[in-house]
């Protein structure tokens, strides 16, 4: 910035000369110049004789470097008489103030990090020192002319700081989808000559952390004692999204039915328990700040699908030719079908079947909720009980495996492809019984068969050793009673 110089009062008539040397140069002679009117590059003379002041052109001085005006005054007289030279020595400021950043230059309020900063952060100085003195510094964006925060509490000796607000970092413009920018300071001296320093790359962090339970989908459903982890995300100091970005003491969540009140719970370890929910849909709302301060919650509520209820199943069989069986009873030598139908909002994740501790497998039959398995006649070739054991999972997702509650079918085949088993329960002690010329004998069936046919046999002295014969072959039987 140009300035001018008073060179003192002469008396009226008087003619004013005016030399400068500026450095080591020669003398130069000033004179007027009206930079109205032509181009004034160097200095030159201002006003009337005697009263003339000089204009200084900053850029003709070097900063540092000795001047020296040279003045002599002459009178009116002819031959005038002319006054001995006096000289001013003066210095030029014609630079902006030294500004020595501190390292780092900038750091965030809440986190003290220096590449990430948050709404509140504070510009670091070592000293900013001027010949003339320091009029103020100023922070600005790169690209924005507008200032961001400035500053006039200036002590050139010692270090300070400039602190900005939510208010002041607002000003700094940012890109969609980008937090990266860079910042550099201004320094102003009492006449106007800056000193700007280098730009610098920050990101400038506005945003709260990124909140979810890990594995969660608003289309699962989850036992009412269900353990979420919770995931927590932001920025770390080095600028990576990670959960060092995230305050976690600051980690609270909301379980509710219609609206989340209070102050939500502080999770351990960052993991959400849920307290024995019932049946339903639930909700979940998490919130934290990062470290930084800056205030994030899930933008919707999370929906919890809870169901702790079995699988509702229905289990029929046939035989391979299509012939209901009812009962349990197994007389013929055909394949069994079991047929297997689920009734659960969830779906099936698995079904675990056997037959006397085999497995028995279930495939689906292409038909809604409906699997089929096939028990072949083979595998129960034997005359007895069979055991059958049918469970059924579904797909409502547990934290201890143990909690799951299996849709369950039991039940016993009584395989009787041989014939029924019978016990004769009257008369007493049959073998030593005398009849009369009628005999009424009644039965009970040994197991689970059913009688269709029953022919009786008699003989005198049954060796028990010996069956009953072909009816063509007699062998000592008489034919005594079917029905």
């Amino acid at each position: 910035m140009d300035t001018c110089c008073e060179l003192g009062e002469f008396e009226p008539g008087s003619e004013v000369a005016v030399e400068l040397r500026i450095g080591d140069g020669g003398w130069t002679p000033l004179e007027a110049c009206n930079p109205e009117e032509e181009s004034c590059s160097s200095p030159y003379l201002l006003g009337e004789q005697p009263n003339v002041q000089v204009q200084l052109i900053a850029d003709s001085f070097k900063y540092g470097a000795s001047n020296i005006f040279k003045v002599t005054a002459s009178d009116s007289a002819f031959p005038p008489n002319r006054s001995a030279p006096g000289t001013i020595e003066f210095y030029v400021d014609n630079k902006g103030p030294e500004v020595k950043m501190s390292e780092p230059w900038v750091r965030d309020t809440t986190s003290e990090g220096s590449r990430v900063l948050g709404p509140s952060f504070e510009v670091r100085f070592d000293s900013v020192k001027d010949d003339s003195g320091v009029d103020y510094v100023a922070l600005y964006q790169e690209g924005n002319d507008e200032i961001i925060k400035s500053t006039t509490n200036i002590d050139p000796d010692n270090a300070f700081t400039m602190s900005l607000d939510p208010i002041d970092t607002s000003k700094i413009l940012l890109q969609e989808g980008s937090i990266e920018t860079r910042l550099y300071v201004v320094a102003r001296d009492i006449h106007g000559f800056e000193t700007p320093t280098a730009s610098n790359n920050v990101f400038i962090d506005r945003e709260g952390p990124t909140l979810s339970l890990r594995g969660h989908s608003d289309s699962y459903y989850y036992l009412g004692n269900y353990v979420f982890d919770i995931d927590a995300y932001d920025l770390d100091e080095t600028g990576v999204s990670s959960t060092v970005g995230v305050n976690k003491e600051s980690v609270r969540y909301w379980v509710f039915d219609s609206e989340a009140g209070g102050d939500g719970t502080k999770p351990d370890d960052l993991k959400l328990a849920l307290d024995n929910l019932t049946d339903g849909v639930h909700y979940v709302k998490l919130a934290a700040r990062d470290i930084r301060g800056n205030y994030g919650e899930t933008s919707e509520p999370i929906v919890l699908n809870i169901l702790n209820t079995r699988p509702n199943i229905t289990v029929t069989k046939e035989y391979a030719d299509g012939t209901p069986i009812v009962g349990n009873t197994i007389i013929d030598d055909q394949d069994i079908v079991y047929t297997l139908v689920v009734d659960d909002p969830s779906g099936v994740s698995s079904i675990e079947a056997t037959y006397n501790d085999n497995s028995l497998n279930f495939s689906e039959s292409g038909q809604e909720n409906t699997w089929k398995a096939t028990l072949f006649a083979s595998d129960i070739i034997e005359d007895g009980p069979y055991t059958v054991t049918i469970r059924v999972f579904n797909q409502a997702r547990a934290t201890n495996q143990d909690d799951r509650k299996p849709g369950t079918h039991n039940e016993t085949l009584s395989v009787q492809r041989e014939g029924v088993a019978l016990r004769i329960t009257n008369p007493p002690i049959f073998q030593n019984y005398i009849s009369g010329k009628t005999l009424d004998v009644e039965f009970e069936v040994v197991g689970e068969g059913s009688v269709r046919d029953l022919e009786c046999w008699v003989r005198d002295s049954y060796p028990s050793e010996d069956v009953v014969p072909d009816p063509d072959e007699g062998g000592g039987w008489s034919y005594a009673y079917s029905r």
